[in-house]
């Protein structure tokens, strides 16, 4: 089975995937499509940092040799605003449990 017909994600993100291992990544993590702004991500709420880097991750997402191909200026509004609009979404009982 193809990745597609397993995750039922849109074409924008199958495409933008590199490899089979990369796909996995997400795959395991829980990762589910939703749309950020006016582009679709895949997004998981309680996702932390060592799962995103730790187990060899790190080698598969991100390519440190090969520069980067996003504009860094259009990235970061679309993260700023992305991080705005999820704070916008946390009921008063999830920012309590954060700001404790």
């Amino acid at each position: 089975m193809d990745i597609k017909q397993l995750t039922h994600w849109p074409d924008e993100i199958i495409n933008a995937i590199a490899s089979v291992e990369e796909a996995n990544i997400y795959i395991r993590a829980g990762l589910k499509a939703d749309r950020v702004g006016n582009r679709w991500a895949l997004v998981r709420m309680d996702i932390d940092w060592v799962e995103h880097m730790g187990d060899g991750n790190n080698t598969i997402l991100h390519h440190a040799r090969k520069e980067s191909e996003i504009n860094r200026q259009q990235f970061d509004h679309e993260k700023s605003e992305y991080w705005k609009n999820r704070f916008k979404a946390f009921t008063n009982a999830e920012l309590n449990a954060i700001y404790r």
